[in-house]
């Protein structure tokens, strides 16, 4: 008898890979918005998991992030094989341990370095929730991928998260050897809230050998919403509904992870800080349909105006934790592969 897990992955892929005609009895009309038409398999995603989403205001902690599991279960990312994915112990200062997974490719006996922060709002996601995706970067980037577990709110308040941040880069680089990775190729990586953290380094440790490249996927920049001028970010009430992230979720994480921060604060609102010069090259990536999209562009055109080499692509036909489903949108391998092609590049040019 098959498990309910088993039944929902098979019902959901079976949906999911259907030709392109039979897909459209599903779909329904096509969403096209701001200029942008969302991918086919994307759309039919989003309307199967919203039917189990639960209004913000009746969210807790151990719920988001028992139903964001489960989800993961379900939508059953690719996973490719690695060489070798083993634990790792990182001591923070007060002498507590922060888990962490190294995944080693196959291929170079000594490869670059991706430190990785997890997405989930601050709140929820961990190690198991991004196994899948951490593999696939090491396998499209030929690099180790260090993923970190580190702390959550709201039951570890701010700044918990960044200060792990820090010290999981700072012990990664010190123990380059141990981890078997080539020292001097060492860059960052993180998707939404993970995103945040890993530029946090990369702020950080502006005009220094390391990082040497980052990648952000959807990066959370401004959790005050408006920006230098003032002014909303337009996206954030386009795709407020309707597309997994909703402007009520955002304000949830927000409440949970900073209840008594200052949202400006350079940490939780990188796109407000005056000067960014010397942050290390790096790439953005977005999702046409994410609220968040506006927020991450407005950063792009930021570390520009202050002479960061700094990449972008706007996958316009996607949504925010595409992620989440390589095994099921076509679009969402693509994205996640073309990403990790180009830190392989980035990494070796760092040479």
């Amino acid at each position: 008898m098959l498990s309910r897990l088993t039944l929902e992955r098979r019902l959901l892929q079976g949906a999911l890979q259907l030709p392109a005609l039979a897909l459209r009895p599903l779909k329904g009309r096509s969403v096209r918005l701001d200029g942008q038409r969302l991918d086919d398999r994307a759309q039919i995603l989003i309307r199967l998991l919203a039917q189990n989403q639960i209004a913000p205001q009746n969210l807790d902690p151990y719920t988001a992030r028992k139903r964001y599991r489960r989800m993961i279960e379900v939508m059953d990312p690719l996973a490719p094989q690695c060489e070798r994915v083993m634990h790792r112990d990182i001591p923070r200062p007060d002498g507590s341990l922060m888990n962490a997974r190294l995944y080693t490719p196959y291929g170079p006996k000594r490869p670059p370095l991706i430190v990785f922060f997890h997405g989930g709002g601050f709140v929820i996601g961990s190690l198991g929730t991004h196994d899948a995706f951490c593999r696939s970067l090491a396998v499209a980037s030929d690099a180790a991928v260090l993923s970190v577990d580190y702390r959550l709110s709201p039951e570890n308040a701010f700044p918990a998260a960044f200060d792990d941040a820090m010290t999981a880069f700072d012990w990664a680089c010190d123990h380059a050897s141990a981890l078997g990775v080539d020292p001097t190729r060492i860059g960052v990586c993180g998707d939404s809230a993970g995103a945040t953290l890993a530029f946090h380094v990369v702020y950080q440790r502006r005009g220094a050998a390391l990082p040497s490249r980052y990648l952000l996927f959807y990066p959370a920049t401004d959790f005050t919403g408006c920006g230098l001028d003032g002014e909303p970010h337009p996206s954030r009430a386009l795709f407020s509904d309707g597309f997994l992230l909703t402007g009520g979720l955002l304000d949830w994480f927000k409440a949970q992870a900073f209840p008594r921060a200052d949202l400006r604060d350079p940490r939780i609102s990188p796109l407000l800080i005056e000067d960014l010069k010397g942050c290390a090259p790096g790439r953005i990536i977005t999702a046409g349909f994410d609220p968040l999209r506006d927020e991450g562009e407005a950063m792009v055109a930021r570390l520009r105006a202050a002479g960061c080499s700094t990449c972008h692509r706007r996958h316009g036909d996607l949504y925010h934790s595409f992620i989440d489903a390589t095994r099921l949108i076509p679009r969402a391998h693509e994205a996640v592969t073309e990403s990790g092609h180009w830190m392989r590049s980035a990494l070796l040019a760092g040479l």
